[in-house]
Parts: C-alpha cells; structure tokens; sequence
C-alpha cells in the first residue's frame, strides 16, 4: 500500500478541501440568491471603478518611488564634504523609495483583489441574462463552476494583499523627512536701515583697504600656505600675499565682526559678529559659501573662539555683558554645552590638543580650565581656575 501523506500535506490537503467546499457553496448561493439585477450590477460597477483607482494609485506611487531613487542617487552638494543633514537625507530617501515600492504592491493587489469582486458581481448579472431559456441544471452548473473559479481568483488576490499589508506593517512607522542641507543666504541674515536716513549696506562697494585691526587678539589665521584671512571694521579680509589679492566678506550682522577662526581642514571658517543677539557664519573655503549660522551665543559680540583638533566642535566666547562660553556641533547648528567663562573680558579660548574634552579660557586676571563632564543630571561644563603657587594671577592672553 502506498506510505500515507506527511502530517503537514495532510494538513494543507485538508485545508484546501475545506476552502473548495466553502467556495462552492459561496457560489452555490451566489447563483439561487435572489440579489441580482441592479443590486449585482451597482456592486460590480463599484468593484470595477475601486480597482481602477486602486491601478491609478498603484502607478503614482510606482512614479514617487522612482522620483526617491533617483533624488537619493544625486550628487546633493555638499554630501561629499560628509555633512550630517546631506547625508540623513539621502539615507531617508533611500528607505522612502523601498517602502514606496511596497506601498506600489499593496495597491495593485488590492486592484486585483476588486478587480476580482467585479468579475464575479458581472459574472452573476451577466449570465442570468443570457441564459434565461437554457435547460436550468445545466446553467447552474456552468455558472456555479464559473464563479467557484472566480472566488479563487478573488481569495488568491486577497491572500498577496494581506501578505504585502503584513510586510508593510513589518516595516513600522515612516520617520518624517529630514530637512536636508540648507539654502543659506547673507541677505536673508543681513541687518536692515533702522532708520530713514541711513543706507543699506549694498549701495556702496569695498574698493581697497589698508587696515589691519593689530590690537585685536588672534586675529590673523592661515587658509593656505599663501592665504591669510582676518577681520577689519565691519569686513573679514582675505589676502593672497603672493598676488596681493583682497577678498572682502562684509559683516551681515551690522555693528563689526568679533572674531575670525580656520578650522582645522582649512575648507571652512567661523566668522562671529557684532550687534544685538549676534551669531557665527560658516564659510566653505574658497567657494566663500555660507553653510551653517550658529544662534544664540552671545548677546553683543564675540571676542574668541576655536575649533576642536578634529574640527568637530567650536568653541566660542562672548564679550560684555554675559562672557558665556558655548560649546557648539556646528555641524548641526546645535549647542552642546554653554556656560559664564568669567565676570571680565576672555582673551582666548582653546581644546587641549590631547585630551578630548579639555579646554581653557583665559583673560583679565585669570586662566579657566573646563572638562565636558558627564554627570547624573547628563553633561556638564565645569571650570577651575588655575593658580600658581602664590604667584598673584595677571592677565593672560593665551
């Protein structure tokens, strides 16, 4: 005698039998139902338009899912130099793209599922019609056979509907999209006339200068081997010493420019200005383009600042009347830690070149080490002041 089905055949034989049955009486009823003519024929009009919406929305999300592929494929500007926002987004149009393309799935089988419910409500009106003066028995038959067939068609569709809808589902809630890599524009900062009488900065041009502000510490920092950039009145200068060329960055703020600071790639610096809430521009070097504004560190002015030797972070220091110190991830234009560096002037903040996390602000009459410290409450910025044995401090410029 033949061996006996594995369990598990057995099993998935018994179901299908199960269904079989099930759909031969579905369409059984469906037939001597008396619910036809308009009822079956408005029922299958509605199954027919859902499908074809369903068809419209499967192919306009076909074309979004595209639209992501290709859009997380460009060259985003910016993404080659690794910045964080360019290469979020890519990342996000990436995962947008695939989640569309289930999104695309599950509208076409839901399509095919009431493409399914129209063909069988049509089926039913349809063959009522045509065979009126047939032997009876024979119709039924045919026609509860036909519709047997469709219902499986029409279960089959549901089951890859239900099994997309599952995978969706797996896939968990979509984050939003990510802004991206800002579009920064000077004149969208830049400090407008207060008043009638006085004219807006871009009436006039810088034709040449001949300053050089010499009181002003750590004013003067190398962008090249023969390129040196500092700050004058209300400009950020850029000199080539070997073709004497000058480059003028006019202050956007409008009082002056505090500081001036290379990073230590040398393909960006940090300008912090002058005026009422004033804030640090970055700038790509040498395409000179604005890319991040750093807000709310100071209220007047800045008098220093310096970047971390990986150039991850900066460090800046207000003049009167707050003297804060605020640690920024300039990157994300985000403050990390902020905290008041001292009652008087600060001449110089720096990073301890090998301890990551150190760093010391110094000024009148005194010198201010700092650890980013790790408390119960999350970081800290804490401050000692230095002391010399009983060496009275003096003022301390770096």
């Amino acid at each position: 005698p033949p061996a006996p089905p594995p369990p598990a055949a057995a099993a998935a034989a018994a179901e299908a039998a199960a269904k079989d049955a099930e759909r031969q009486k579905d369409a059984e009823k469906m037939f001597d139902g008396e619910n036809h003519g308009q009822v079956p024929d408005a029922k299958a009009r509605i199954s027919m338009l859902t499908a074809k919406l369903l068809e419209v929305k499967a192919k306009s999300i076909q074309f979004e899912a595209e639209i992501s592929d290709v859009n997380a494929a460009l060259n985003i500007e910016g993404l080659d130099k690794g910045f964080f926002a360019a290469v979020q987004l890519r990342e996000w149009r990436v995962a947008h793209a695939e989640r569309m393309k289930v999104v695309a799935r599950k509208a076409l089988a839901d399509a095919t599922k009431a493409k399914g419910d129209w063909k069988i409500w049509e089926k039913r009106t349809e063959e009522r019609e045509e065979g009126e003066d047939e032997d009876f028995a024979a119709l039924r038959a045919k026609v509860v056979g036909e519709l047997k067939a469709l219902i499986a068609a029409r279960d089959e569709a549901d089951d890859k509907a239900q099994a997309v809808a599952k995978e969706l589902e797996d896939m968990g809630p979509e984050d939003p999209e990510p802004e991206g890599p800002k579009d920064y524009k000077a004149d969208d900062y830049r400090r407008k006339p207060e008043v009638p009488d006085e004219l807006d900065g871009s009436v006039v041009e810088m034709y040449h200068s001949f300053g050089f502000e010499s009181v002003k510490r750590n004013n003067l920092a190398y962008l090249s081997d023969d390129v040196i950039i500092f700050t004058v009145g209300n400009m950020t200068q850029i000199l080539n010493l070997e073709t004497k060329e000058q480059t003028y960055l006019p202050g956007i703020d409008g009082l002056g420019v505090g500081m001036v600071m290379v990073h230590p790639t040398r393909e960006y610096f940090a300008v912090g200005e002058k005026g009422t809430n004033p804030n640090v521009y970055m700038y790509e070097y040498p395409s000179l383009r604005l890319m991040r504004v750093l807000s709310g560190g100071t209220e007047e002015v800045y008098s220093c600042g310096r970047f971390s030797p990986d150039g991850s972070k900066l460090a800046t220091v207000g003049n009167y009347p707050d003297f804060m110190i605020t640690i920024w991830d300039w990157d994300k234009e985000s403050i990390v830690l902020r905290s008041k560096a001292f009652s008087q002037e600060v001449y110089d903040v720096s990073f301890s070149p090998t301890f990551p996390g150190y760093l010391y602000t110094s000024g009148t009459g005194h010198i201010r080490f700092w650890k980013m410290a790790s408390t119960f409450t999350g970081l800290k910025l804490q401050g000692d002041i230095g002391r010399v044995g009983n060496v009275d401090l003096s003022h301390i410029s770096g």
